[in-house]
């Protein structure tokens, strides 16, 4: 078995819509399959929790469980824990600049099989 595999992303996605609707849209895990393309099904399983299934570049799904820790509309965050093939955390941080919404993504995981 080969030693895990640290993976850092980050993407801005610039929105036109308000900042209040877009922290409602991305609080709801389980709509993510609706607007995320390389999301593939997501399932509510608790409040706060949900089953993302993703598959992108990569010839397989990637199952994991993903877990409300922060949630500050004040500041624009939501992060979450992220257990399953891929552990660590994702944050949205939400910023307006120039008239739109700037959702900033950031993501930090081990993979402990071989991506």
């Amino acid at each position: 078995m080969s030693a895990p595999k640290f993976y850092r992303f980050r993407s801005e996605w610039e929105l036109d819509a308000p900042r209040s609707r877009v922290f409602e849209v991305l609080r709801k895990g389980a709509s993510y399959e609706r607007w995320w393309p390389q999301v593939k099904r997501s399932a509510r399983l608790s409040d706060g929790s949900y089953e993302l299934v993703a598959r992108s570049f990569l010839p397989y799904e990637l199952r994991m469980v993903l877990t409300e820790s922060v949630i500050d509309e004040g500041a624009g965050v939501l992060e979450a824990n992220l257990d399953g093939v891929l552990e660590g955390f994702s944050r949205w941080t939400l910023r307006e600049h120039g008239g739109k919404i700037i959702a900033l993504f950031e993501e930090e995981v081990v993979a402990h099989r071989r991506l």
